[in-house]
């Protein structure tokens, strides 16, 4: 996946969101072997989720809103490492995560 010169997808991962915050996978965002992660590109299925990325947690009421069929391009290692999302209902929501170096 090109989506900007000089940068490609190297991992992918699947990311169950629940009713507690749940956040992205710490050996994807850095990877023992390689550079890490510029950026990754998420995209939420099933059910909608609320995020943060300043290192607090979000709540079903609390948070950025992201619908099920939204993406998210999200830039820098400190918001990957910080990244933490929720469900907003009674439905898991899941994410599907490309990372980018």
């Amino acid at each position: 996946m090109d989506l900007v010169i000089g940068l490609e997808a190297y991992a992918y991962e699947e990311v169950t969101v629940g009713a507690a915050p749940v956040g992205l996978t710490t050996a994807l965002i850095a990877p023992l072997n390689g550079a890490p992660a510029a950026a990754a590109v998420i995209v939420v299925d099933t059910a909608s989720v609320r995020f943060r990325t300043e290192g607090g947690g979000p709540t079903a009421a609390v948070g950025a809103l992201l619908n099920s069929g939204d993406s998210l391009v999200l830039w820098g290692g400190n918001n990957l490492r910080h990244f933490q999302a929720v469900r907003t209902g009674g439905v898991d929501a899941s994410l599907r995560v490309h990372y980018i170096r």
